[in-house]
């Protein structure tokens, strides 16, 4: 679903307004999308962490997947996604600046491997005001 706002959000105001609940928001342009992935993209997903996970053993390293997944926040202030997996370094992603506070990387050395799967479609949805218990106002930490 895509959340209409009534301005573009900066990823700061998205993350004061991202609600508490399970499901799974994105930052796209400034426009909040909700991520509706289906049984077939999560299998797939889960069959790509789970073999990654084997092989990040296999090899010894500090690395880890984030569970639920983290943000990865690109140059544009206006966008932010959780990827379907990630794979961070457990060692560089402690002086990220925005991972203590908000789970997200911002910069390219604390992730080893970002995987994207592709077969869901977003749902439009009129307003983040129209959320039960949410008053749509980014700056309002709801």
């Amino acid at each position: 679903m895509i959340a209409v706002p009534e301005k573009l959000l900066t990823f700061e105001e998205f993350l004061d307004w991202l609600p508490e609940n399970d499901r799974r928001y994105e930052l796209i342009e400034g426009v909040i999308v909700e991520m509706k992935p289906t049984g077939s993209h999560a299998r797939v997903a889960s069959l790509i962490g789970a073999k990654l996970f084997e092989q990040m053993i296999k090899m010894q390293k500090p690395w880890f997947i984030p569970m639920p997944a983290a943000f990865v926040k690109p140059d544009a202030n206006r966008a932010g996604y959780q990827p379907d997996v990630l794979i961070l370094d457990d060692e560089t992603v402690k002086n990220a600046p925005l991972w203590a506070d908000s789970s997200t990387i911002c910069r390219g050395e604390s992730a080893k491997l970002v995987v994207e799967v592709r077969c869901s479609v977003p749902e439009v949805i009129p307003n983040p005001s129209s959320f039960p218990g949410q008053s749509g106002d980014p700056g309002s930490g709801h």
